[in-house]
């Protein structure tokens, strides 16, 4: 069971059946989980995905004391993300470098994870032309290796980068190939596809379409408390601030821009832009 589970989580997981995966490790044997290498990278994985940060270390800790290459190349994937999610996007990104660098071309999850990573980092960074550039990379080794969960992630992000620019008809087309990448149980209510929403929110209050900008932020917010960044819930927060101060709620907004400055330290620059 332990050997048949090493060897297909991964698939399970990257179409968002995160609660199969789970499952399949809970009807384990503790031990066994955590005298396996890479049962344990499973473990971080479903913790990061689910948001459960404080539980990441110690799986890490775990899947790297063997001597596996692959396990220490999985590893370092978890640190740049974990890095991420955590709020530290200058060594989230040098990590994420480092393992596009290290990593074989076959090595196909840890170039997509990486490549997500590198593209958020690059984007809230303010060096769009290299998020891009990184994105699209992402979602095309996603998208053959059909990885639905990054494919939707990379997408979202480009999506948002579109409602930045102003390009309104991009943004939504690439939100909705965003949502689009599977009708697997669990996949539209995976934290990874807030970024699309967040997209359509953006795209909408453009528009000055406020209600279905505010269902979009609200719907984004709600998916990102479920395991995304902390950067990127907090831009979720303030985007759904603007559009409830554009409503005239603005003790509403203030509120939630003030929510925003608690979740990360980067809100004050992101509301100077």
């Amino acid at each position: 069971a332990r050997e048949l589970i090493a060897e297909h989580w991964n698939a399970f997981f990257n179409q968002g059946r995160l609660a199969t995966v789970a499952g399949w490790l809970d009807a384990l044997p503790g031990d066994a989980v955590a005298g396996d290498m890479r049962l344990c990278v499973a473990r971080a994985w479903l913790a990061l995905d689910r948001g459960r940060l404080e539980e990441v270390e110690a799986w890490m800790d775990a899947s790297s004391a063997g001597v596996s290459t692959d396990a220490h190349m999985e590893t370092a994937v978890l640190r740049a993300v974990h890095r991420f999610k955590s709020g530290n996007v200058g060594e989230a990104n040098e990590a994420a470098r480092k393992v596009l660098e290290l990593a074989p071309s076959e090595a196909v999850f840890p170039r997509t994870a990486a490549g997500c990573v590198l593209g958020a980092t690059y984007y809230w960074s303010g060096e769009t032309a290299r998020a891009v550039q990184a994105l699209e990379e992402a979602a095309k080794i996603a998208g053959s290796a059909r990885n639905h969960l990054a494919s939707s992630y990379a997408l979202g992000y480009l999506a948002v980068v579109a409602a930045d620019r102003g390009d309104l008809k991009a943004a939504e087309a690439l939100a909705s190939h965003a949502l689009r990448q599977s009708d697997e149980p669990g996949f539209e209510e995976h934290f990874v596809t807030m970024m699309a929403h967040l997209g359509r929110a953006k795209t909408r209050l453009s528009e000055g379409n406020l209600g279905e900008a505010e269902s979009s932020a609200s719907r984004a917010l709600a998916l990102g408390l479920r395991g995304a960044g902390r950067i990127e819930i907090a831009s979720a927060l303030l985007t759904l601030a603007e559009v409830r101060q554009v409503r005239g709620a603005a003790a509403e907004g203030e509120a939630l821009v003030g929510e925003a400055r608690e979740r990360d330290a980067l809100v004050e620059p992101l509301g100077a832009q």
